[in-house]
């Protein structure tokens, strides 16, 4: 019988120690911090997601220092998008980014790092988002429609439950008796 194997050492994953690759901690994490290390970038990149980042989206979003100039004049709404140069915005928007103070640490008032892709994508999505809104309204549907939102936009408005009874509560035993045509019926004898 052969003795049993001592192994002596750091154990490996494809020639990578194992310690290494994992890292527990119990310090909480920033988000943002999480998000640059995992993007390996100088500063997190995120899409639109906080207030003060849609507030500056529509304020900036259709400037004329970022449109694209084509022959034709007024763009179907789904091609508006084309009509915006992302590049642009996405210099100037990232230029707000370095111009914000510091010391604000409230993460809905500040504005973070866009790519023009993410800057694109939103505002198809706004677009996209205002187009439906537009077609639910309209017509015959904003007439079928206009008693739930007079509901919901009431200010003092309950619904309550109809009341339902309690089931019924036999006490003592029960007598089981026919009636005259063969049916069961159940009485209790302590009422």
């Amino acid at each position: 019988m052969l003795p049993h194997q001592r192994v002596v050492g750091i154990p490996l994953h494809q020639d990578i120690p194992v310690p290494s690759l994992t890292r527990l901690s119990t310090k909480p994490t920033n988000r943002y911090r999480y998000l640059q290390i995992r993007q390996r970038t100088l500063h997190a990149v995120t899409p639109v997601h906080t207030y003060a980042e849609f507030t500056k989206f529509k304020q900036h979003v259709l400037d004329a220092q970022f449109s694209r100039h084509t022959r034709q004049q007024r763009p179907v709404p789904i091609q508006d998008a084309k009509q915006i140069n992302f590049e642009k915005f996405a210099i100037f928007w990232n230029s707000e980014v370095e111009k914000q103070s510091r010391t604000e640490t409230d993460t809905n008032k500040r504005i973070y790092y866009k790519l023009p892709s993410q800057l694109e994508r939103h505002y198809k999505k706004t677009l996209a988002w205002k187009s439906e809104r537009s077609t639910i309204l309209m017509g015959g549907n904003a007439a079928a429609l206009k008693p739930f939102h007079d509901l919901l936009s009431a200010e003092n408005t309950t619904i309550t439950p109809a009341p339902q009874l309690p089931p019924e509560l036999y006490i003592g035993e029960r007598d089981y008796s026919y009636d005259e045509e063969g049916e069961l019926m159940y009485y209790s004898l302590n009422a």
